[in-house]
């Protein structure tokens, strides 16, 4: 898929994401690769290309793929949950809190894609999550199939953001939600 080709929204046939093609039920974002959304294309990005923005490297990256974003939101997936090797898993399991650091890197990398990050030049850090529920007592859970991760930008100024997500199974239900505050280091000041 090439990132300029353009398909305005509900028009051709729907294109799963490459995470979720086959998947039953089918991708229930309702968006199209390669379609133009609110001010930007949606383009695939393999864990690779996650890595090359996002300072979440090897096993800590627990991103899979991105299939679209526009100025304000992300779709990411991911099946991080059910690696041996996650570095979140404690004593055999992945708590469900696990879904929250999986869904503010892909607030990492919508900053990165959208250049919130560059506008400002300042590193930024997890300050707070808020609002958080969730309705499963761990997430390595097999029959969750993919993990889809959905973060969409509430606010932004010069201190930082706030993104409210949802972690929902392959077949949607809702696992994991709620808000994260991210914070910019002023530059000059000590990590």
């Amino acid at each position: 898929l090439r990132p300029d080709r353009r398909q305005p929204r509900g028009e051709g046939p729907a294109s799963p994401c490459s995470t979720c093609a086959g998947a039953e039920p089918p991708c229930r974002a309702g968006w199209r690769i390669g379609a133009s959304f609110d001010r930007g294309p949606a383009v695939l990005i393999d864990r690779a290309g996650i890595m090359s923005r996002i300072p979440h490297q090897g096993a800590s990256c627990l991103l899979d793929s991105c299939f679209a974003w526009t100025a304000t939101t992300l779709s990411a997936r991911t099946r991080a949950h059910l690696r041996e090797d996650n570095p979140l898993r404690f004593e055999g399991r992945l708590g469900p809190l696990a879904g929250a650091e999986m869904a503010m890197q892909a607030a990492a990398l919508h900053g990165a894609l959208t250049g919130a990050g560059e506008r400002l030049k300042a590193p930024a850090y997890l300050a707070a999550l808020r609002d958080l529920e969730w309705v499963c007592e761990r997430l390595d859970v097999p029959e969750y199939g993919t993990l889809h991760l959905d973060v969409v930008r509430e606010q932004s100024d010069t201190a930082g953001m706030i993104y409210g997500f949802k972690v929902t199974s392959a077949n949607g239900q809702s696992l994991v939600s709620g808000r994260g505050i991210v914070m910019f280091r002023p530059l000059g000041r000590p990590s």
